[in-house]
């Protein structure tokens, strides 16, 4: 019986410490950057185990560019992570473990979907409105790439993006963002699971406009309403 008892604790010691640092550390001051963390929730049609926390926080550069950080704690030999890739453009990235961002300007019908891969690769789309496809724009050289960074640590994998000011939504000096943060994320057994601030459908659906519900212009975020 002693066995069985500290094979169990070795098999939960990650574990508790993983779940112990689930939550976003509540910092005061006036950072903005300190105060943007937001929670990602998994969709009830596609449950995460318990303990698995992911949450996302925004930032902008002095350049315009907008700076995502997600951020996973969960078991890391639970996780299927795409190895490193040579950054570029690719489609389906959502296939496997993918950080979004669904970005568009309130009361407008528009937005751009950007994926963020761990390889590094990344995509951009633009829709007229709701799963409305336009064509797809040139991106020409580094400065107008997404940037993608990948850190993994014991429990935590850690995603930095930036997309530059080019990439995003054309709008007035002032005006306002909205956004949908998402990711997908792959398990080693090839399930998914499907984050987001919220699930406004049944089924996961990242493109429903309902899903953009944070909104940030170059000095403060609005969160969304909570239940």
């Amino acid at each position: 019986m002693q066995k069985k008892w500290d094979l169990a604790a070795r098999r939960t010691r990650g574990l508790g410490k993983f779940r112990a640092r689930s939550s976003p550390r509540r910092g005061g001051g006036g950072d903005l950057r300190s105060r943007l963390w937001q929670a990602l929730v998994c969709h009830p049609a596609t449950l995460a185990p318990v303990g698995w926390c992911l949450r996302a926080r925004l930032a902008w550069s002095q350049d315009g560019a907008l700076k995502l950080d997600y951020r996973l704690r969960a078991p890391r030999r639970a996780l299927s992570i795409p190895p490193p890739a040579v950054p570029s453009r690719q489609d389906g990235l959502w296939w496997h473990s993918c950080c979004e961002a669904f970005i568009g300007v309130p009361g407008e019908t528009g937005y751009r979907e950007f994926n963020f891969s761990p390889s590094g690769e990344w995509a951009v789309y633009a829709f007229a409105d709701y799963r409305a496809p336009l064509p797809l724009s040139p991106v020409v050289g580094e400065d107008t790439a997404p940037g993608i960074k990948c850190e993994r640590r014991r429990h935590e994998w850690r995603l930095l993006a930036r997309i530059p000011s080019d990439l995003l939504p054309t709008r007035q000096p002032g005006q306002a963002l909205s956004l949908g943060l998402t990711a997908v994320v792959e398990d080693k057994g090839g399930s998914l699971t499907y984050w987001a601030l919220g699930h406004p459908c049944p089924r996961p659906d990242f493109h429903h406009p309902g899903g953009r519900a944070l909104t940030l212009s170059q000095g403060a975020l609005i969160p969304p309403a909570r239940p």
